[in-house]
């Protein structure tokens, strides 16, 4: 399973990231970040914190994607855990949602991992997600 949307190089995702703090933080306070190989310096995903709107609610998001060649080794659990940190002790989010697509079975297992409990089936861009829900405090 690929990208929903594909990462590009890292001037480009640095370029592209610059004007979504630049136009987002200040009103959200958080949003994505780009994730780059510590050793390379190569973008290797994004993760972070968005906002999205199901069913006419307000949720907040959990939102990561790696490249594939850095999945199922930790990274992923590495990256999320210290958002949700994050999200819990600077952000004072009280809980959070996570989402993917009902076939994605590393991302569900990565969820549930991080402490996600199913909450449902959602309909988007004619696709079947599946929503995950957890409460940090």
């Amino acid at each position: 399973m690929e990208f929903i949307e594909p990462l590009a190089d890292y001037g480009t995702e640095k370029e592209k990231l610059s004007t979504y703090i630049e136009n987002r933080y200040p009103f959200y306070g958080y949003g994505m970040w780009t994730v780059v190989d510590k050793e390379t310096g190569k973008v290797i995903g994004r993760a972070g914190i968005e906002e999205r709107t199901i069913d006419e609610e307000d949720t907040t998001e959990l939102g990561y994607m790696l490249h594939y060649l850095y999945r199922r080794n930790g990274i992923g659990f590495e990256i999320c855990q210290g958002i949700l940190e994050y999200a819990k002790n600077i952000l004072y989010i009280e809980e959070i949602h996570g989402y993917t697509h009902k076939d994605n079975k590393a991302s569900k297992k990565l969820l549930e991992k991080l402490g996600f409990q199913v909450q449902g089936e959602i309909r988007e861009r004619d696709m079947i997600l599946e929503q995950y829900w957890r409460k940090l405090y």
